[in-house]
């Protein structure tokens, strides 16, 4: 190996020095990489919470959010997602459906094929 590799290796393996040990390292940043505040993208990126749910939630005051923007200035400015909640929120789901919900999604699987068979149908009627 040469001793350009060996550096490199070093540097980025956090060998040789102390401080620059894997566990601190990941202390550190585990410090500063923890998002309070976030953008839609974030949600979707961290959670997997779409955009369409996420303003639902939003709405329903499931999910902390503010609008910032200049004083004055109007119909732009960035939606800011607070993480937190949408953490507690997602920690408080349950883990199983209701039995409503249960039901419901079963309903609908079902009426699924007579539901495309019927536009089907309508299509072919009208052609």
């Amino acid at each position: 190996m040469a001793i350009r590799e060996i550096a490199v290796a070093t540097r980025v393996l956090g060998c040789g020095d102390p401080s620059r040990s894997s566990v601190q390292r990941s202390e550190r940043m585990d410090m500063f990489n923890e998002i309070l505040w976030g953008r839609f993208s974030d949600v979707h990126r961290l959670f997997s919470l779409p955009r369409s749910t996420t303003y639902c939630l939003i709405n329903d005051g499931v999910i902390k959010s503010k609008l910032v923007r200049r004083k004055g200035q109007r119909g732009c400015g960035i939606r800011l997602i607070d993480m937190r909640s949408v953490q507690k929120f997602i920690e408080n789901s349950p883990e199983k459906p209701t039995k409503r919900t249960s039901d419901r999604m079963r309903e609908t699987a079902l009426m699924k094929p007579e539901k495309t068979a019927a536009q089907r149908d309508r299509k072919d009627g009208a052609a």
